[in-house]
């Protein structure tokens, strides 16, 4: 007796190049870039406009190594209750 011809005892082969990006193809990995572009272009942005910040608020650089210092502890100090929240 020999095995249907539907049945196959060998793993179909992925087609061309970029098939372990199944259907949905580049889309969502498009979506994350740009995700993450827009997050780096924050943080860079802040860096890169703190002189000018410092400028307009007539503050030392202690003055603003000293924001920036307390607004890095704020958001330290509420991930752990904003997390809980978010959970709930």
């Amino acid at each position: 007796m020999t095995a249907p011809d539907h049945v196959t005892s060998e793993p179909k082969q992925a087609e061309g190049r970029f098939a372990w990006l199944g259907k949905a193809g580049w889309y969502p990995l498009m979506i994350l870039f740009g995700l993450n572009m827009a997050d780096e272009l924050d943080r860079s942005a802040y860096f890169v406009l703190l002189p000018d910040i410092r400028d307009s608020l007539g503050l030392t650089n202690s003055g603003i190594l000293g924001v920036v210092t307390a607004a890095g502890a704020v958001a330290l100090l509420l991930t752990v209750p904003i997390a809980h929240f978010a959970d709930r």
